[in-house]
């Protein structure tokens, strides 16, 4: 026996016995090795790398071991080898990673259905794109992925959203399928109230959806579905903090056994106060050719800081394979520093409560029952400091009741059924006399039909029956057909929105200042929207193009009167929308992805031949990031933009009876951050927010609210990997 093999003979004798070198390969389907894949145990800080033969070498202990294989351009593989299997060569084969079309959806068809097969158009957004970009709130979400949206300052309101021409009023938002009650201004939702750490995907279905949702589903549905529990037991923390002063901690703690799960998650939210000011005065141009600039004294305005947290529960137990049950519910708190002099005396204070129950039936495989309550009460207050005392203001509550039916017990079919009310009061400052309410009854049916593997087909009917306004009807259908790696949808549906209970019933005088006045002989809106679409999918490509058509009918609008002092809601002439969307995403190599989207709004609210409309026709965002490797430990750099055309927009001078043009310039906000994966389940993202430090002209109308250039950081940490008792 040679020396050498002594050596080894009396080397492997010292080794502990309960250890063991983990060994084997790693390569691609068709047998490549793949050189510099990484190899982690789960839970530890251990790893290693494949040599240029894909081999690679691990020491373990001597039990089941859970493996993390990594390789940039190529899905993760998380196995379990087991302790019998130890001493054996291993082999793991490694898949290219392909843009994730395969992702389940529910919004368009309160179904599952994976995204490739859904005939409604949708975007879906992931936990992991959201955690990339290290946002604060859902309103940077939304900003960063869906051109066509923005928030924007008006007339002394922040946060006022416009989608595809179209207010607030038109775009549905709901938490897991279910609508928020409450409005911060100008019937925004609040949404301050969604913790973006808990998100684990938002869908987004453009155009008209009143079948499955009801009234207020006429510019789309902006879907945030929310995490649960997924493994035994999984615990994390997070922070996040930028130069400014803004702030986030939150936490979550959930397991899952066998029949029982729950899910706990929080988060607190800090702001301070800052102040934009104008950089120049702003300047009226007037038909006649001759310019006017109505104050030359810079404006300046308060953007109000707040202080907030949010804590929420989810619950769920199977009771058997057909029958399930499920409560979630949050309570959220949100007290608003109000700016000047009355920020001294008291503050704005929100808050709301929610809880949701919900039982599943199973009698067979093909068909399925969910009954299911949702409960939403959010309230306003005064909160007077030196008092110590609290007044409320304001109180909106939603009742709504749900009984759905699912089937795919005809073949190729896949038929819903629903029947559902919706009950809602409101008390408000701002009405004269008592609460005010309304109650929705509903029926609805909706059939897709898939005709072989090429054709699908969808059709739908929602009745409903409105306590002030009485029956209606509402179709919907839509159709998809596939060729090779295209895609093509169609659909046409009908809207309804019915008025707000503001619209309705507000009496309100400001300060002596102008008084808002409600209507109460308001015709509902009814609307026809067209869309069609064309995609082209390969495994690291997918482009497409959408186009889309909005109608409205007696739309509901806030008029002034002559004295300029009464602003009312009236039925006004017939408005339209129209505009497409492109969207691209790509892996370029194995390191860089690419996603882009642009879309172009034609919004028309004629007067006297001009456009009094404000909304920006083109709109776009990018990002592309580049992932790499540091040590055993994955990194991705990206750069994001959101870009916004200039518009024009008219005004009336009601005093000289002439019309005026605005100019608001176009502008670009730029977000760049570097991401990484430490071991033991600690993750940090550092970069700069509006990088080329955009401020805009005017501050006090259509303005982006930003402070300038912003440096962030963020940590989290998974407890459960950190606390992981593996060496």
């Amino acid at each position: 026996m040679s020396c050498c093999s002594l050596l080894v003979s009396f080397l492997s004798l010292l080794q502990p016995s309960d250890t063991v070198v983990l060994h084997g390969q790693v390569t691609d389907p068709a047998g490549k090795p793949l050189q510099g894949a990484v190899i982690t145990l789960q839970g530890t800080a251990k790893g290693c790398t494949t040599d240029a033969e894909g081999f690679f070498r691990l020491q373990s202990q001597y039990n089941d071991q859970k493996l993390s294989i990594r390789y940039i351009g190529y899905a993760d593989c998380d196995t379990t080898v087991a302790a019998r299997d130890a001493t054996q060569p291993l082999k793991f084969t490694l898949h290219e990673q392909r843009l994730d079309m395969d992702e389940v959806v529910v919004t368009g068809t309160r179904t599952p259905r994976t995204l490739k097969n859904t005939p409604i158009i949708t975007k879906v957004i992931t936990a992991a794109e959201i955690r990339q970009t290290a946002p604060q709130s859902l309103i940077d979400v939304l900003q960063n992925e869906l051109p066509g949206i923005e928030f924007t300052r008006t007339e002394g309101v922040t946060n006022s959203i416009t989608f595809q021409g179209l207010d607030a009023n038109y775009l549905l938002i709901l938490v897991d399928g279910e609508r928020l009650a409450g409005e911060t201004s100008r019937s925004n939702p609040d949404f301050n109230r969604i913790d973006i750490d808990n998100i684990e995907r938002i869908e987004v279905v453009k155009g008209a959806m009143s079948t499955l949702y009801g009234s207020g589903a006429v510019a789309g549905v902006v879907n945030i579905i929310t995490r649960g529990a997924d493994r035994p037991f999984g615990a994390g923390i997070n922070a996040q903090y930028d130069s400014e002063g803004e702030q986030k901690y939150g936490f979550n703690v959930g397991t899952q056994l066998r029949k029982f799960s729950s899910y706990t998650s929080g988060v607190v939210r800090l702001k301070s106060a800052y102040t934009l000011h104008d950089r120049r005065p702003q300047t009226y141009y007037y038909e006649d050719g001759t310019a006017v600039t109505p104050d030359s004294t810079l404006s300046s305005v308060e953007i109000e800081g707040y202080r907030n947290f949010t804590l929420e529960e989810r619950l769920g137990y199977r009771f058997s394979e057909r029958f399930k049950a499920s409560a979630r519910g949050s309570f959220y708190q949100h007290e608003r520093f109000n700016a000047g002099m009355v920020g001294d005396l008291k503050h704005d204070l929100y808050r709301d409560w929610n809880a949701h129950l919900s039982t599943e039936f199973t009698p067979s495989q093909d068909n399925r029952f969910e009954l299911s309550y949702h409960f939403d009460n959010y309230t306003k207050y005064d909160k007077f400091l030196k008092l110590g005392e609290t007044e409320r203001n304001y109180r909106n509550l939603i009742h709504n009741p749900r009984l759905l039916f699912s089937s795919e017990a005809l073949r190729n079919n896949t038929l819903v059924a629903g029947a559902e009310a919706l009950v809602e009061r409101l008390d408000t400052y701002q009405f004269a006399d008592t609460v005010h309410g309304t109650t929705t009854w509903s029926l609805y049916v909706q059939d897709d039909y898939r005709l072989g593997q090429h054709w699908s087909f969808q059709g739908g009917l929602r009745l409903d029956h409105h306590s002030a306004y009485g029956l209606h009807l509402n179709p919907k259908l839509s159709a998809m057909a596939k060729a090779g790696s295209w895609t093509f949808r169609a659909g046409y549906a009908a809207g309804f929105r019915a008025p707000t209970l503001k619209e309705l019933y507000t009496s309100w005088d400001h300060q002596g200042m102008f008084e808002l006045v409600g209507n109460r002989n308001l015709r509902p809106e009814k609307s026809h929207h067209i869309s069609a679409s064309t995609e082209y999918a390969r495994p690291s490509f997918n482009v497409s193009l959408s186009g889309y058509y909005n109608k409205i009918y007696d739309k509901i609008s806030m008029l002034w009167n002559m004295a300029n002092d009464t602003s009312y809601y009236a039925n006004t002439s017939n408005a339209s929308t129209a505009g497409f969307d492109i969207d691209l995403r790509a892996r370029i190599g194995r390191h860089v992805t690419l996603r882009s989207s642009y879309a172009y709004v034609r919004d028309r609210q004629m007067l006297r031949g001009r456009n009094t409309s404000s909304t920006r026709p083109h709109s776009a965002t990018i990002r592309i990031e580049y992932t790499f490797r540091i040590a055993c430990c994955p990194f991705t750099a990206g750069l994001g933009g959101r870009i916004l055309s200039k518009v024009d927009t008219y005004t009336l001078d009601t005093e000289n009876d002439l019309l005026y043009r605005i100019r608001y310039p176009a502008y670009s906000i730029w977000k760049l951050n570097c991401s990484g994966q430490l071991p033991r389940g600690i993750r940090i993202n550092v970069g700069i927010d509006n990088l080329l430090n955009y401020k805009p002209d005017n501050v006090t109308y259509n303005a982006g609210i930003t402070r300038g250039t912003t440096f962030f950081a963020s940590l989290s940490i998974a407890l459960d990997e950190l606390c992981n008792k593996k060496k």
